[in-house]
């Protein structure tokens, strides 16, 4: 599949394991670019420049809540979609926070390595 027609998605973790895992869960379908970033600094910058379709976010990082309120309010930024990744249960007011901000939900990092897994399978499957 040529690069143009792959989806881009970004994801934003500094847990290598975690980014190994997911790394390869995309990489068995060839539908997906991955663009990896491991830290805050130069986010909106590279959304901006690079558009991806969805953004991969870790909750883990110090001032997350800052870059997502400044992810909002951009006007550009604001066409990317972008989940939350949790690494420990986040209290409930939090991740209706990051909703309001945009947010279009939240997974847990344990869960979506192997959720993408079977997606996959799913599509390699029935021939897509």
């Amino acid at each position: 599949m040529a690069d143009q027609a792959k989806k881009k998605i970004l994801l934003i973790d500094d847990d290598p394991y975690f980014r190994e895992k997911l790394e390869r869960a995309l990489e068995k379908e060839e539908c997906y670019s991955l663009d990896v970033m491991t830290g805050l600094e130069g986010v909106l910058d590279r959304v901006r420049e690079t558009t991806p379709s969805l953004a991969l976010i870790s909750a883990d990082f110090e001032g997350i809540e800052t870059l997502c309120a400044e992810w909002f309010k951009d006007r550009q930024t604001r066409r990317t979609a972008y989940l939350m990744l949790l690494y420990q249960n986040r209290p409930e007011n939090l991740v209706a926070w990051y909703q309001k901000l945009g947010a279009v939900g939240y997974v847990s990092k344990i869960l979506l390595v192997s959720v993408l897994e079977a997606i996959n399978q799913y599509f390699i499957d029935a021939g897509d």
